[in-house]
């Protein structure tokens, strides 16, 4: 764009993309200490101080830029709370003011202006930057609502899944219960009733055959008594007896075998039913787990139900809130613009102001001309006609022919009226010597008549110049002997600690008549400067002369060995003086004591060596 000389006039341009900060400590805005003090200055001139960088309005994406532009930079009203922020030795940062003046803390001050008439439009402007504040406050406000309202809606998602999870919860513990009944352990449980039934049959037939076998045996016993009395039926009855043990023998057998294997049948289904048992305690145990899991998620559900009530009922609570904030908002916003408007119609009226106040310095100038050309005129005259000097002295006195306050119009047209008569009066006596000599007069008097006007008005004009000058030279000397009468006493007691010194007007006389020093040293007064010795009447000279130098201040000074006659310590107090009292203003000191150069900023030692003069500079360390 430059070299293609898009723009007619100087621009600066910066770029967006490659824009850094000035370093990494950088601090665009003031820290709590520095920022605490500052508005303790602040309140110290009854003002208010702002930092530069809020009080413009800037895109997001130039915050860098505008960073390093306005950063670090307080703005106040006036020039000399600017000089005490950007001086205090806490703070030490660059200030401007309302009416352009900038301060920065090196000691170098910029441009000012003397046009105090926009004092208005800052307080008008004072209630938008609070506005803007609230506005601020109040968008804090709302990210905390929206934020509240995140973690309601983040609460109210968890319990619709807890809901659901209990749900689930219920339907697999009903499932649980279920499959139990269906299982490998519920058809183990029923076989193992089924066995056992079985075997209680098989114990009691088993007690039966028992019996049985006792009764057989008996009638065995009997065959065998009956067999020595009956051989025959002996042996019939003996091989039926045989067949019928050998069929309970065979029955007896399979018994036995069906009594083992449902003894073996047995011990098998009740170590299934000790593993089975075993499970279904495990089972147990894990169900109760689970119910009380099931308790304690139906007791979080409670609580997250609670919780979720409560972040509805502070929802619609902070929903109100948030509507009253919109509300206000949109209020501030029609007050903002109607400020802007009234700011608009003081600028409309402040350009009005100042139309009539070139015209009023034109109008002012154009007087000052004519009485120029007034005056002028009057030396011409006075020139010229040579009795003006030789009366002069008498114009304004009283009971004279130049008596300006007792002279009124009515008067002079009387004057002229009777010397108009005298004049017609000595013309019929006196024999004229030309016509023309009676214009002339009449030209003289009609000539005269207007000086006097003209005098009689300047004389009034010079009056009330002098009276006012008067009055401003008296409260300018009042002003000054304050100033330089604290500022005195102040140097003094720094140069000698413990003795104070004062201006005082002279005895029986007015301020402007002159004043005299009083010096005390502990509560003991002076009674003149005789008494004191050649080194305090130095050190009451010096405090005077910097006091009045204090009164109108100059950026740099030079001392030419101003503590020639003084020992060491008073010539310590003179730095310690210069450092106290001038924080504004640059000293140059001569000196040859070790006092002064303690003090010092920078010392430049000269030496001669070799033929040669030699100049050394050195920080004080010291001080640093």
């Amino acid at each position: 764009m430059v070299e293609n000389r898009v723009f007619q006039s100087r621009k600066t341009l910066i770029p967006v993309a490659e824009s850094r900060k000035k370093s990494p400590t950088f601090q665009a805005r003031l820290d709590g200490n520095r920022w605490n003090a500052a508005c303790k200055v602040a309140e110290q001139h009854n003002q208010e101080v702002k930092n530069l960088i809020d009080l413009i309005e800037f895109p997001p994406e130039l915050a860098i830029i505008m960073e390093n532009i306005v950063g670090g930079i307080l703005v106040c009203e006036s020039l000399e709370c600017a000089k005490s922020i950007a001086y205090h030795p806490q703070i030490r940062t660059r200030v401007v003011t309302i009416r352009g003046d900038d301060v920065k803390p090196n000691g170098v001050m910029s441009g000012g202006h003397a046009d105090r008439s926009d004092g208005d439009v800052f307080e008008l402007f004072r209630p938008f930057y609070d506005w803007r504040q609230q506005m601020k406050k109040k968008s804090d406000e709302l990210d905390k609502v929206e934020a509240e309202l995140e973690k309601t809606t983040g609460v109210s998602k968890k319990y619709y899944e807890l809901k659901e999870r209990l749900v689930l919860a219920k339907k697999k513990l009903n499932a649980i219960n279920e499959n139990i009944k269906n299982s490998e352990l519920g058809i183990i449980q029923t076989e193992l009733a089924t066995t056992t039934k079985e075997l209680d049959d098989v114990t009691n037939e088993i007690d039966e055959k028992k019996k049985r076998l006792a009764e057989l045996t008996e009638i065995v016993k009997n065959l065998e008594a009956r067999k020595k009395n009956d051989k025959n039926f002996q042996e019939r009855e003996k091989k039926r007896l045989r067949d019928k043990l050998e069929e309970i023998e065979a029955r007896s057998n399979k018994n036995k075998e069906d009594r083992e294997n449902a003894r073996r049948n047995i011990l098998a289904k009740r170590a299934e039913v000790e593993e089975l048992t075993e499970q279904i305690k495990n089972e147990i145990a894990n169900i109760g787990s689970r119910n009380e899991e099931l308790e304690q998620k139906k007791q979080k559900l409670e609580e997250v139900q609670q919780k979720v009530d409560e972040a509805l009922g502070r929802e619609k609570v902070v929903r109100v809130k948030l509507d009253e904030l919109k509300k206000k908002i949109r209020a501030q916003d029609d007050e903002m613009k109607k400020v802007m408007k009234k700011v608009d119609s003081c600028k409309r009226e402040k350009l009005k102001i100042t139309s009539i106040i070139e015209n009023l310095e034109k109008e002012v100038m154009r007087y000052t001309e004519g009485e120029k050309a007034c005056r002028a005129l009057a030396a011409k005259q006075k020139k010229k006609c040579e009795w003006i000097a030789q009366e002069e002295h008498h114009f304004g006195k009283p009971n004279t022919d130049y008596d300006f306050d007792s002279y009124s119009e009515e008067r002079g047209i009387q004057q002229i009226k009777e010397i108009s008569e005298s004049i017609e009066s000595l013309e019929r006596k006196i024999k004229t010597k030309v016509p023309y000599q009676s214009e002339q007069v009449e030209s003289k008097l009609t000539d005269l008549g207007r000086k006097k006007d003209v005098v009689r008005a300047d004389r009034t004009s010079i009056l009330t110049t002098i009276t006012a000058l008067d009055v401003k030279k008296e409260d300018e000397i009042e002003r000054a002997y304050n100033s330089v009468n604290r500022d005195f006493g102040n140097i003094f007691s720094t140069l000698l600690p413990g003795a104070h010194a004062k201006l005082v007007p002279v005895e029986g006389k007015e301020l402007h008549d002159g004043v005299e020093v009083k010096v005390s040293f502990n509560g003991q007064v002076k009674e003149s400067l005789q008494e004191l010795s050649g080194g305090q009447r130095s050190l009451v000279a010096l405090s005077l002369i910097l006091a009045m130098l204090k009164f109108k201040p100059a950026p740099l000074y030079i001392l030419d060995e101003v503590d020639a006659a003084l020992d060491l310590s008073h010539t310590a107090n003179i730095g310690k003086m210069i450092k106290k009292h001038f924080t504004n203003s640059q000293f140059i000191v001569v000196s040859l004591k070790e006092g002064m150069f303690s003090n010092a900023d920078v010392l430049f030692q000269t030496k001669f060596i070799d033929g040669s003069s030699t100049v050394t500079r050195t920080v004080n360390r010291k001080l640093n």
